[in-house]
């Protein structure tokens, strides 16, 4: 799951592959983009066409991002406000964060996305990493992994392709037959191509599939590139919904209301008791990288801190250890998962109290990228033109005649082609074909004297609130407990934070998880037209946004979010 980081070496500018010895790309790298690639796929022409308003855009090589800059300006140059771009990108060797850092901000005076996309880097994870840029009209797609493996679960065709992997010379895996012909059959009706090789071995393959290749003049810079021009196909009909309902106004219905919006889906959101949580923390407790369980939640861990940062939300959550084992435990984690995220950093007993002001709490985990997720976030997510909300409650969900139809608590119905369940607590009375159960919690909320700079995790969580508030807990009721002795419970827990921070509990607040056994989320198409996010248990905040996506992937037709093997985890009959 945890990929090694490229080995790279940048002399004057020039950032070179040690792996592969092969430069990244020339001194004018940015020229060089264009002349290669922007140009010859004639990209301003496909992006600046207003009756083309969702384009993707594919690489094999997705190196140091140079490549994506260049695209991304150009369509943010001459693409219609309206249109959208999916960047596609393969990379088996991904840079480490700091290798990426020094390269790309070399290129920041020409490409105002550069910020962005270090922002957005993911961690070297296996798999999907998908992530929002220039408010959302451009969507990068990274497969981390081998491209063929990448390729072979990409559900949707391309209008055109970059091929910039290193030498054939060198990295031959990225230019064979069967990886061109797996391209093809994932490309759109006349499709371009665009590559630095000229090699002669790779214009015969290209053109033994039909492919009609032509070489560009490169000259000074060298003698030439190919163009390609993909055959004819069969179009591939893509219908997008126009409306969708969403039954539930949580984190799962919000972030599926927010994403099919951005798309341009007019969205209907039902809840009588829109969300109201007072915060959450999206963070998670990785275990074993081997298992699949894990490799989920960590993806889906990158992806909503992402969205949670685009929102201004406050980072800084502190695993505080327990006990020894607990501490233990700890060390073990920062060993495994430093090499994928390395932002994350084990603190001494000295530097936990330093950083958290707390002078009572032993070694901890440092997750300086994970958020604190206030109301804002919830608000931040429902505000679009697109996104109608309706304080109605849904009694129940019935398919007639082609259509969803969900029955009002008074009586009335509105029907959809396409509904989204995300009801928590409520989803198996609208879905009964689930299984699941639920639980009660509650969270204390209080004034301290001392205020807490961070989020804390260890027997329960506490984080800061504003004007000196902190919110703590929580409890799992399978009996459900009196609000009184649920409190006297979450005091008990979090005893040594409170004392040292002299807090003085003054409300509650109670809800309910509705859970799976296995522990992992309902997520995917229940019939034809109804889908389902729910059954996130504690971790609404981080798993329902990607699950969210993948329901909008499977809607829109659009690049996959997960492979199929962890959306196979969650799928609703199981």
């Amino acid at each position: 799951m945890i990929l090694p980081s490229a080995r790279v070496r940048l002399s004057d500018g020039q950032p070179r592959s040690l792996d592969f010895n092969d430069i990244y790309y020339s001194r004018d790298g940015r020229g060089e983009s264009v002349r290669v690639f922007i140009d010859p796929l004639e990209l301003e022409t496909l992006f600046g066409n207003p009756k083309q308003s969702g384009i993707r855009v594919a690489e094999l090589g997705f190196g140091t991002g140079l490549n994506f800059l260049a695209v991304g300006e150009t369509f943010l140059r001459t693409a219609p406000r309206t249109a959208s771009l999916d960047y596609i990108a393969f990379e088996k060797h991904p840079l480490a964060q700091q290798d990426l850092e020094a390269i790309v901000r070399a290129h920041r005076p020409q490409f105002s996305l550069a910020e962005a996309l270090l922002s957005a880097n993911p961690c070297l994870l296996a798999g999907w990493h998908k992530r929002y840029l220039a408010q959302g009209r451009i969507r990068l797609s990274l497969f981390y992994g081998d491209a063929m493996e990448g390729l072979k679960q990409l559900n949707t065709r391309c209008h055109a392709w970059l091929l910039d992997g290193f030498d054939p010379k060198h990295n031959p895996d990225m230019w064979s037959l069967a990886l061109l012909r797996c391209l093809l059959e994932r490309s759109e009706s006349q499709a371009r191509l665009a590559t630095f090789s000229a090699q002669g071995a790779l214009r015969r393959r290209l053109e033994t599939l039909g492919c009609k290749v032509t070489r560009i003049d490169q000259r000074p810079h060298k003698r030439h590139s190919l163009h390609a021009r993909l055959p004819a196909r069969p179009p591939t009909p893509r219908q997008s919904p126009s409306e969708v309902g969403v039954v539930g106004a949580g984190f799962a219905g919000l972030f599926c209301a927010h994403l099919l919006s951005l798309r341009g889906v007019r969205v209907d959101v039902f809840d009588p008791n829109p969300a109201s949580i007072p915060l959450a923390l999206a963070h998670t407790r990785l275990g074993d990288p081997d298992l699949a369980t894990t490799k989920l939640r960590a993806l889906a861990l990158g992806y909503s801190n992402d969205w949670y940062r685009q929102f201004g939300c406050r980072s800084g959550i502190l695993e505080v250890a327990v006990d020894s084992r607990h501490a233990r435990q700890l060390q073990r984690r920062a060993d495994i998962w430093r090499p994928a995220d390395a932002s994350l950093s084990l603190l001494s007993a000295r530097e936990s109290r330093e950083l958290s002001g707390l002078g009572n709490i032993e070694q901890g985990l440092w997750h300086p990228n994970c958020h604190l997720v206030a109301r804002q976030s919830a608000e931040a997510l429902a505000n679009h033109q697109l996104i109608s909300h309706h304080q109605r409650e849904v009694m129940s969900c019935v398919k007639r005649h082609g259509y969803w139809q969900l029955q009002f608590a008074g009586g009335e119905h509105r029907a959809f082609r396409q509904v989204i369940i995300c009801a928590g607590a409520a989803s198996p009375r609208l879905v009964p074909s689930i299984s699941a159960h639920s639980l009660a919690g509650q969270m204390e909320i209080g004034h301290t004297q001392v205020p807490l700079p961070i989020g804390l995790v260890g027997r329960g969580f506490m984080a800061p609130l504003a004007d000196r508030q902190v919110i703590f807990g929580s409890t799992y009721e399978r009996e459900a407990l009196s609000e009184q002795d649920a409190r006297t419970e979450n005091l008990q827990r979090a005893a040594a934070w409170l004392e040292y921070l002299d807090a003085r509990v003054r409300t509650s607040w109670r809800g309910r998880r509705l859970y799976h056994e296995d522990r992992l989320p309902i997520v995917g198409q229940v019939e034809p037209g109804l889908f389902i996010n729910t059954a996130h248990g504690s971790a609404g905040s981080t798993l329902a946004p990607l699950c969210a996506e993948v329901i909008t992937g499977a809607l829109l037709m659009e690049p996959p979010a997960l492979s199929p093997d962890l959306t196979r985890l969650m799928r609703p009959i199981r």
